[in-house]
């Protein structure tokens, strides 16, 4: 038996020549939607003999594409899903070809692989196929998995875990004093108890029942277990998660956040803004509203010169308390 793993410049296999004559001479590439890629495939010289009843019944089993572990330094198969994330956005095939920072992916595939009674925080195995969808879907749908937030710079990306953090700032309204001076009042968005979210659907894959099918895990919040509530509903699908207890612990994460998290705002603030990174956490000062409120900083424009705009999302530490 012959194997190939579908790499570039692969040569053309001999047995096929010899089965087909010398004209064959495909090295089995071709294209994706106009992305040219390579095949991995296999031959097998069976003997006739045990052909009697028929042409053989094949089975393969699709493992996926190999990751690098910068904790290990190798490249193999894996289910943590912070090491496929940084994969894929060096993929020039479905990804962005951009380069990862290895020390951030380091802190986020160690924080998937914490520990539970149940095994890893969080595992992926997903399937991405059919017609090409935006880069950046597939890049959410696997961020999602993740759970980092994504910053470019110094011309790499780099990983920020979204979970407990000290704050790395102070930020305050007309205080030079301050880490990084706010040059306006900022706008606030506060989100009303009867909108934040207090029931969350989890759809993952069940891998317990033969054939596999998708069900759907229910986290609801202790006032709507009680009837206090009216229903606000969030559905998640994440048919990468094949355990029950996976998505048990996935939806009171994302139940936590919608319960605790209770305000976005834009931070107008002066040139100290460029130190500061997405995935922080800042206190934040202003006589609009904030009154030394910790905030999340998830993404940062520069519109002019002088002047940076951070999004904060309101910061509870609570919400990170292991389920």
């Amino acid at each position: 038996m012959n194997s190939y793993r579908g790499v570039s410049g692969q040569g053309i296999d001999a047995y096929m020549v010899e089965l087909f004559g010398s004209g064959y001479t495909e090295r089995l590439s071709g294209t994706w939607y106009g992305t040219p890629y390579s095949l991995a495939y296999v031959t097998a010289k069976i003997p006739v003999a045990e052909f009697t009843a028929g042409w053989p019944t094949l089975k393969a089993k699709v493992r996926g594409w190999r990751c690098f572990d910068p904790r290990t330094g190798f490249t193999a198969f894996t289910r943590n899903p912070a090491l496929h994330y940084a994969t894929a956005i060096a993929s020039p095939l479905v990804g962005l070809k951009k380069p990862v920072n290895l020390d951030s992916v380091i802190d986020a595939a160690n924080r998937c692989d914490d520990l539970f009674p149940d095994g890893p925080r969080i595992q992926c195995n997903i399937e991405i196929g059919g017609a090409p969808v935006p880069t950046m879907q597939w890049m959410e749908t696997l961020r999602g998995y993740a759970g980092v937030i994504l910053d470019w710079r110094d011309g790499e990306y780099h990983f920020l875990t979204d979970g407990p953090r000290m704050p790395d700032w102070h930020i305050a309204f007309s205080d030079p004093d301050s880490d990084a001076e706010m040059v306006d009042l900022p706008e606030i968005d506060l989100t009303s108890v009867t909108a934040r979210k207090n029931v969350i659907r989890v759809k993952y894959t069940d891998t317990s029942v033969s054939p596999w099918k998708e069900v759907v895990e229910v986290v609801e919040s202790v006032g709507v277990q009680a009837s206090l509530e009216l229903e606000v509903v969030q559905e998640y699908r994440m048919p990468g998660l094949l355990t029950r207890s996976q998505a048990l612990r996935y939806g009171q994460e994302r139940l936590a956040e919608h319960q605790l998290e209770k305000w976005v705002s834009t931070v107008p603030v002066a040139d100290e803004g460029a130190a500061v990174r997405v995935g922080h956490v800042a206190t934040l000062r202003s006589p609009n509203g904030l009154n030394n409120e910790p905030g999340r900083v998830l993404g940062k424009q520069n519109p002019s010169v002088g002047l940076w705009l951070l999004r904060c999302r309101h910061y509870d530490p609570n919400a990170y308390l292991e389920p």
